[in-house]
């Protein structure tokens, strides 16, 4: 009988703490917070009003702004140009290496990673060793088709870490 009221009582204490944090604990927690703004207000420093006046007026541009107006201001303009240009050719440009392997898989440029998966599925599908191990194939369609699927898997692989 002590063991059937020990765990009653656990359940029910358990269902008290979570109604305590679904129902008391936001409102409690919206009250402290509400509570530490008021009285933010009379703890402040001269300084620190100071600071905030500042910040205030000056204008909010936003990080992309920022980054813009640094970028304008550098002394060093050729540098900045010569990046852009390193970095637009390079996500642009389809290395050769790159180009061969999505030959491989029948695919073209842009492509997605679903994309590389779903097409080296189906040519794993119909080039899968299992799939010529019966005895009217012959010997030479089924190294044929294991070279085939080893360039498949080589192309997936290679496409898989560095796409």
């Amino acid at each position: 009988m002590f063991w059937t009221w020990n765990a009653v009582i656990h359940v029910i204490l358990l269902q008290a703490a979570l109604a305590f944090y679904v129902l008391v604990w936001p409102v409690l927690r919206e009250t402290m917070v509400w509570t530490s703004r008021r009285l933010s207000r009379f703890a402040t420093d001269d300084s620190e009003q100071e600071t905030a006046q500042t910040h205030r007026e000056r204008p909010y541009r936003g990080k992309w702004r920022d980054t813009q107006y640094q970028r304008a201001e550098r002394a060093d303009r050729t540098q900045w140009q010569e990046h852009k240009k390193r970095r637009n050719a390079s996500s642009h440009g389809v290395g050769p290496e790159k180009a061969k392997h999505l030959r491989v898989l029948g695919l073209s440029e842009p492509v997605h990673l679903l994309d590389i998966k779903s097409a080296y599925r189906q040519l794993a599908k119909d080039f899968h060793p299992d799939k010529f191990a019966s005895d009217h194939h012959s010997d030479k369609k089924r190294a044929a088709a294991a070279a085939r699927m080893r360039e498949v898997n080589t192309a997936y692989d290679w496409l898989r870490s560095n796409a």
